[in-house]
């Protein structure tokens, strides 16, 4: 961006060279255009300057009325040379440094009111905006501005982005004007009640050859079955858009049979969203049919869809052909345990798919062995998988702790809302310290207890791999943060023995590639060695193994305790103090919403106060206490 303002720069010192008093210096100009990009002291001292100049501006006839007070005349004489410096500055330089300020602090006109007093700074201001401004934003407007004014943005062209939100419905008068501006490249009418005419009007529009428009934000738009065709048309003729988002309208089953119809066509969508739009069973097979002849969509969201296990295997059925697909969501439907069957065996066959939400699905502790199967896989490739809300309890539990021991692939997993107890966690741990791939997970609104965490304080102290974990809202206690925190445990020796030998035969079983039931025989036999904590022994020889030192945990950077009925007196502030000083990669803490008593104040060297101000001063979040 600098070097195309010196370009402009150095023509016009060539081109006003022999006249001294419209002359600039070149290093001057570039030197002011520079301060934008420096610190928020420029900044503002820039932006005051303009806010300033506008003020005389505005505030001419005042200054008439104080021409008694010499020292007021002076003060205005100064501020109307300033004002006269920066108005008669080349258009060209004037544009530049207006985009500048337009990006650097990324401003959306009109919503932004300071910006829009700015705009007074430069008489030449109209001819300026039309060339330099890239994004206007109406938000929530009663009413639209006029249709003359609309009008104007037609010679705006270097508009790429228009957000309408909510406000005024568009009517077709204003729709025209949208259809006209061929250089947008993002148009979000979210929430703006545009209907089916007038979305069919838009699509017209779009599905010219000239059209370069990438995104398309249709929710909340009042949307019907009616819009279907319309859908169906512009897929087939659009080859520039990128995403659409038609959530949450009301497309139905027979609007979205008709919408799929135009998929197989398409070659540039990349994103469909059409949650909340009861597409059902029927609208779920259609766009699986159109799936399996796609070739380009990547993600696809049929979130609250009333999908039930029917529609889900008819998806699953065609994804076996389709090799674009790499995030699906299939969240708040209803596939249960046989739905869940058949997301098994595509996720046997489909290696492409690298994220898939299951959140909300009814799938129980026989339907999530069908999943578990695909994921011991060694081809699996999932990356990120939710199975929160599910009802997973210890059984399940107990499938997933199988999969993790032998997945190669997941880094992030989301198991909240399962019903996950301390022996489930026990089980849990047991797999994450076989793991090297987990980075995120998500065990929040569980039933961990304070006994449960007993097992994490060493998930903590050994994996690598593990960067965030949330244990929120698991109703650990005081007791619970003990023993995560602190070590007052020694572990068997003849676990960890056992440890690194089931460690160096799962190596051998996946050289072997085993079949799915070896792999079931042998974490059956695995699961006899049970986690065990001797916390009343006092005859293990400290010497051989000694966890109780620090709390150092080296690898985490998040952990969430927030919502669990934690106290916070003075010697558990302290604890936590030392938990943060002992381990500086930790960068978010989150403490929210549990108790303070009230001896632990912030007074003046105080552990909350010491806690407080050291997690300011190495940036590190734990909330609102």
């Amino acid at each position: 961006m600098i070097s195309n303002e010196n370009e402009i720069i150095n023509n016009y010192s060539n081109n006003y060279n022999n006249n001294k008093k419209q002359k600039i210096k070149k290093w001057n100009i570039t030197k002011k255009i520079r301060k934008i990009f420096k610190g928020t002291n420029n900044n503002s001292i820039i932006i005051n300057r303009i806010y300033n100049n506008t003020n005389n501006i505005n505030n001419t006839n005042n200054t008439n009325s104080n021409n008694n007070n010499p020292n007021n005349n002076k003060i205005n004489k100064n501020k109307e040379i300033e004002n006269d410096n920066i108005n008669e500055l080349p258009i060209e330089i004037l544009g530049n440094i207006f985009r500048l300020l337009i990006i650097h602090f990324k401003i959306e006109t009109p919503s932004h009111k300071e910006f829009t007093n700015i705009l007074g700074t430069n008489k030449l201001w109209n001819n300026i905006g039309i060339s330099v401004l890239e994004t206007i934003k109406l938000d929530r407007c009663k009413h639209l501005p006029s249709i003359e004014s609309f009008k104007m943005m037609k010679k705006m062209e270097s508009l790429k982005q228009l957000k309408i939100i909510g406000g005024q419905a568009m009517d077709i008068e204003y729709i025209e004007v949208v259809k006209s501006l061929n250089q947008l490249t993002h148009l979000n009418l979210f929430s703006n009640k545009i209907g089916d005419i007038g979305f069919k009007n838009l699509a017209i529009a779009l599905e010219e050859s000239g059209s370069k428009l990438k995104f398309l934000g249709l929710s909340y738009c009042d949307l019907t079955k009616l819009s279907g065709k319309p859908l169906c048309q512009l897929f087939k003729k659009n080859q520039s858009l990128q995403e659409i988002i038609l959530s949450y309208n009301q497309l139905m089953e027979e609007g979205t049979i008709e919408m799929a119809k135009g998929l197989p066509y398409s070659c540039s969508l990349i994103k469909l969203s059409l949650s909340n739009n009861e597409i059902g069973d029927l609208g779920a097979k259609e766009i699986g049919e159109a799936l399996s002849q796609n070739k380009t969509i990547t993600e696809l969201d049929l979130r609250c869809n009333s999908i039930g296990s029917k529609g889900s295997n008819y998806i699953c059925q065609y994804l076996k052909d389709n090799r674009s697909l790499v995030e699906i969501d299939l969240w708040g439907n209803s596939l249960g345990n046989d739905g869940a069957n058949g997301i098994g065996k595509a996720l046997e066959t489909n290696q492409y798919i690298k994220s898939i939400n299951l959140t909300r699905n009814s799938i129980q502790e026989q339907g999530i062995k069908f999943i578990t199967n695909a994921l011991s896989l060694s081809l699996c490739s999932i990356v990120t998988i939710d199975l929160s809300s599910n009802s997973l309890t210890l059984e399940g539990t107990k499938e997933i702790s199988r999969a993790l021991s032998f997945n190669r692939s997941i880094e992030n997993i989301n198991l909240s809302s399962n019903k996950i107890d301390s022996n489930g966690s026990k089980i849990l741990c047991k797999s994450l310290l076989k793991n090297n791939t987990i980075k995120s997970l998500n065990l929040s609104m569980n039933d961990i207890g304070e006994q449960g965490c007993i097992y994490f304080y060493r998930v903590l102290k050994k994996s690598k791999n593990l960067k965030e974990l949330n244990l929120s809202l698991n109703k650990i206690g005081n007791k619970g943060l003990i023993n995560l925190l602190s070590n007052q445990f020694d572990y068997d020796l003849e676990f960890e023995q056992q440890l690194q030998q089931q460690q160096q035969q799962q190596q051998q079983q996946q050289q072997q590639q085993q079949q799915q039931q070896q792999l079931h025989n042998h974490y059956d036999n695995d699961m006899e060695i049970s986690l065990e904590l001797n916390i009343n022994n006092n005859n293990i020889n400290n010497d051989i193994i000694n966890l109780n030192d620090s709390n150092d945990f080296k690898y985490i950077k998040s952990l969430n305790l927030s919502q669990n009925q934690i106290t916070f007196s003075n010697e558990i502030i302290e604890l936590v103090l030392n938990t943060l000083k002992n381990n500086i990669q930790i960068t978010q803490l989150n403490l929210e919403s549990n108790t303070i008593l009230s001896n632990s104040s912030l007074s003046q060297n105080s552990p909350l106060k010491r806690l407080v101000s050291f997690s300011k001063i190495n940036n590190i979040t734990i909330g609102y206490l």
